[in-house]
């Protein structure tokens, strides 16, 4: 044990990931429960603990039914239930904590750990001294990482992954072997269960175009060979892929936004200008007065450490200088951060949006999470050439840099709000399983509307077991809109009913089950509609009242006669609606849960599709000896990928032992 330890400081692996976690701890004594912000606290802390709940009932989570009053759940991605990392997250979180609420911060800390001794184990692969890839290591904690990561957890994932992805990529290409062509094609597949195909795509197409050059420029012997097999282990991937992919394919194809191709404003709106790059480089303690949040925040993603951005400069002009073999490794890195940059500033845009699957894809100032990468590959090359007094000194610059970002710099591009820990929502345990409502039109700093305060809004009912009628979700169904509103939704992201309401509107829910209402008290029009409509107000405090409406219908009922002697209980599961009645059904039997194709309704007599429905609800018809009905949600192609991907792995399994038996006998 004592020799592996010294041989990994000798390597910089501890010292990197020593000065990383004291930075990151620095930043957390400074702001707790940093990276618990935006679509961190919103969309996935909810769906992660969703999926562990589920699990532990035994059942895998294909649906959700407390958001858009049922949707598909796995088939999204972002849901992450095959992302494996997530779980020993939330147990550490629970056990150490008590609550569930670290999560995306233990899950940030592996990531970044993650990127740091994959960035350092790379360059040291590349022949890089132990100081200079030590500072393009702690580099990996950029102000991408910082600021967008902030946001989204998958941008960590991102930042965790790409340069595995790169080190082992380089290592069969090197050597091939069975254990490295099985990790690659492992940690590809893992990224992927992130959940967020964009980053995928970009992650698969720069590592391709990376180790793809480093092979044809710098290695010798086989190249031809060893890259055929190398683009061979994309099989493996996809095979891998599959039982998510499927699935996610569908969903895609069936959702309001994501089933064709974006229109041009859309897919190239949160473009960072060459302007605001070169600002995020070398000003990031400057702070800009802009109101949009968009404009704010976009420069600074591109900080990487002013010492790294000069060095990476320096290489661009200075490369010509070097011997032939760093040189070409040089330009291939120059050459990925050029082709990035020209992606981010959207010069490229005209051209890629005709691309199928890539013009689905929004928002070009993501990819300067790539050219920030081999800006610092770049500076790592440079920062090679020089004498150690002079790599120490970069170093100490470098870690000086990233203490003032941490502890010093003021709240300009960390816009963090503040959340109480554990969290809790003030209304969730009066309204229990009941379903809510937001009528909310009140705007924050940021024009959005502002659900934040009772953490109701979004997915947090998918954390207090509760039934929101609304949701978050980037790939809602086109089927999956309560009451055909997803067409007229102004903002159907934020969890929250934004538009205007009337008597018509008010009714529409009223059919839908929806039992209270948060309301923003000075919204006059909403405060005026309510009480003439039989509401009553309930409670009110943090800025918002919650208004309870005792004329609601229930969510199960006899359709045409809902006060019918013959009494209804039902129980939800995971993906099921279990629901029993006395006697033979009086009536139509309705459920107000979106009706998803894939819903089977099983009697004694067996299963069948539950039909298509004008209003989107769910409405069968059953025999007078039936006196019970399961709903049940199935996903025919989670199955089918999963098979394929089983049978797709036992055919490359046979393939390569029948290789290796023919190899032997030669």
């Amino acid at each position: 044990m004592a020799g592996w330890l010294r041989s990994q400081w000798r390597s910089g692996l501890l010292p990197a990931l020593g000065l990383a976690w004291l930075l990151l701890a620095a930043l957390e004594l400074r702001s707790p429960y940093y990276f618990l912000q935006d679509d961190g606290l919103e969309q996935h802390l909810p769906r992660y603990v969703f999926n562990l709940r589920s699990l532990r009932q035994g059942s895998f989570p294909l649906y959700n039914f407390h958001i858009f009053a049922g949707t598909p759940h796995f088939a999204t991605g972002q849901s992450g239930v095959l992302y494996l990392p997530i779980y020993p997250a939330l147990l550490l979180s629970r056990v150490v904590f008590g609550h569930y609420d670290a999560t995306i911060d233990l899950l940030a800390w592996l990531h970044l750990s993650m990127a740091v001794a994959g960035m350092l184990l790379l360059l040291r692969m590349l022949g890089v001294r132990r100081t200079a890839a030590v500072v393009a290591s702690l580099g990996t904690l950029s102000g991408f990482a910082l600021w967008t990561g902030r946001s989204w957890p998958t941008e960590l994932m991102l930042g965790g992954w790409f340069p595995w992805l790169l080190l082992l990529a380089l290592r069969y290409l090197r050597r091939p072997s069975l254990r490295d062509a099985a990790l690659l094609v492992a940690a590809r597949t893992l990224l992927f269960f992130c959940g967020h195909p964009q980053y995928f795509v970009l992650a698969l197409l720069f590592e391709a175009i990376f180790a793809s050059g480093w092979l044809l420029v710098g290695a010798r012997g086989q190249r031809w060979t060893r890259l055929r097999r190398y683009l061979l282990l994309y099989v493996p991937t996809l095979l891998a892929c599959l039982p998510l992919l499927l699935p996610m394919m569908r969903a895609a194809a069936l959702s309001v936004d994501r089933s064709s191709a974006l229109p041009y404003l859309k897919f190239s709106e949160l473009t960072m200008t060459p302007l605001a790059w070169l600002f995020g480089q070398l000003f990031a303690f400057y702070q800009l007065h802009f109101t949009a949040e968009g404009i704010t925040q976009i420069p600074y993603q591109s900080y990487l450490g002013v010492v790294p951005t000069l060095l990476s400069a320096y290489a661009a002009v200075a490369l010509w200088r070097w011997q032939p073999r760093r040189r070409r490794l040089a330009l291939l890195c120059l050459g990925c951060c050029v082709l990035a940059l020209l992606w981010c500033w959207n010069l490229l845009g005209p051209v890629l949006y005709h691309v199928p699957v890539l013009n689905r894809f929004r928002w070009p100032f993501k990819l300067v999470y790539f050219s920030g990468f081999f800006q610092l590959m770049l500076a790592a090359l440079v920062l090679d050439r020089m004498t150690a007094e002079w790599r120490r000194f970069c170093l100490a610059l470098v870690l000086l840099s990233w203490i003032a970002m941490f502890l010093v710099l003021p709240t300009h591009a960390w816009r963090v709000r503040p959340y109480r820990v554990p969290i809790e929502s003030p209304w969730a345990q009066q309204m229990g399983s009941a379903r809510y409502l937001f009528l909310a039109r009140k705007l924050d700093s940021n024009h959005r509307v502002a659900v934040q305060e009772p953490l109701l809004g979004f997915d947090y009912a998918e954390l207090w077991n509760g039934d929101n009628l609304l949701g978050y979700e980037p790939l809602l169904s086109r089927d999956g809109a309560p009451g055909g509103f997803a067409g007229r939704i102004t903002d159907y992201h934020t969890g929250a009913f934004p538009d205007a309401v009337d008597a018509a509107v008010l009714d529409r829910f009223r059919s839908w089950g929806v039992r209270y209402y948060v309301v923003d008290p000075d919204d006059a029009d909403v405060a005026s509609l309510l009480p003439p409509r039989g509401l009553h107000l309930v409670a009110q405090q943090q800025g918002w009242q919650l208004w309870q409406d005792p004329l609601a219908a229930a969510r199960v009922r006899w359709s045409h006669a809902p006060s019918a002697p013959v009494p209804l209980q039902w129980q939800m599961g995971v993906n099921t609606l279990a629901i029993a009645w006395p006697g033979a059904p009086p009536d139509e039997l309705t459920v107000a849960y979106t009706n998803t194709p894939g819903f089977v309704a099983c009697t004694q007599h067996g299963c069948a599709q539950v039909p298509a429905s004008a209003d989107g609800m769910m409405h069968l018809r059953l025999p007078s000896d039936v006196h019970a009905v399961q709903l049940e949600y199935r996903d025919p192609l989670f199955a089918w990928g999963l098979r394929s991907a089983a049978l797709g792995g036992l055919a490359l399994v046979g393939l390569y032992l029948l290789r290796w038996r023919a190899l032997g006998r030669a």
